[in-house]
């Protein structure tokens, strides 16, 4: 409840020359066919499936690490708190450098999990890895939506691409994270990871548009 009232308190209101009605079916079908929108639904699936390989099983892959049964819990509070360093760095940058940022965060965190699977038996190496992770990963969904929102001829169809595709690789992820540690351990469940999070990399050099979140919207 306080978050909601927060939210009504600093959110803008919604424009009064927008109308009651949405957009029509048929023009959020014409804007899920564009390229730009349909190249970052899979730079989602492909980024949250690394992540997720990876996430699902932080417990085995941060003991492996060298991290403490009883530490757990701190380290994963850590990465959590990490985390809204990122939002922060994601809600002051997304509106100027979308996809610049974005390409950062989804560098480190491959970067993250490949040092989390390197890691040997260094407890302040894998938390300092895990924190870092925590910021990065936690700036992407937001600059995932505004860049969405900048390749959408209909904003109302972003953020549902955006969802959607993140469901998708949480489930993807979970399945894939399983295979990988049953085959290759926990080491192979980070470099894994890691290895999706980078291949979501050279996705974001095409169909991406540095159109302002303020034009898009009105779009």
């Amino acid at each position: 409840m306080l978050l909601a009232a927060i939210t009504a308190r600093v959110m803008p209101a919604t424009p009064q020359d927008m109308g009651p009605e949405g957009p029509s079916a048929r023009q959020v079908l014409s804007a899920l066919r564009g390229r730009g929108l349909q190249i970052i639904g899979t730079t989602t699936v492909v980024l949250t499936v690394g992540h997720y390989t990876a996430y699902t099983y932080v417990t085995p892959v941060l003991l492996s690490a060298g991290v403490a049964q009883d530490a757990l819990s701190i380290v994963l509070l850590a990465y959590g708190v990490a985390g809204i360093g990122g939002l922060v760095l994601a809600g002051t940058f997304a509106d100027r450098f979308p996809v610049a940022l974005l390409r950062a965060t989804v560098s480190v965190t491959a970067i993250a999990l490949v040092a989390i699977a390197l890691v040997n038996q260094s407890t302040a190496a894998g938390v300092m890895a895990v924190v870092v992770w925590g910021v990065a990963f936690s700036a992407v969904p937001t600059l995932l939506n505004a860049a969405a929102l900048r390749a959408s001829t209909v904003p109302d169809a972003a953020p549902a691409v955006v969802n959607a595709m993140f469901n998708v690789g949480i489930a993807a992820g979970a399945w894939l994270g399983g295979h990988a540690l049953l085959v290759g351990g926990t080491d192979a469940v980070a470099l894994v990871g890691a290895l999706l999070v980078a291949l979501a990399l050279p996705l974001t050099l095409f169909g991406w548009h540095n159109r302002p979140a303020h034009q898009a919207r009105r779009r």
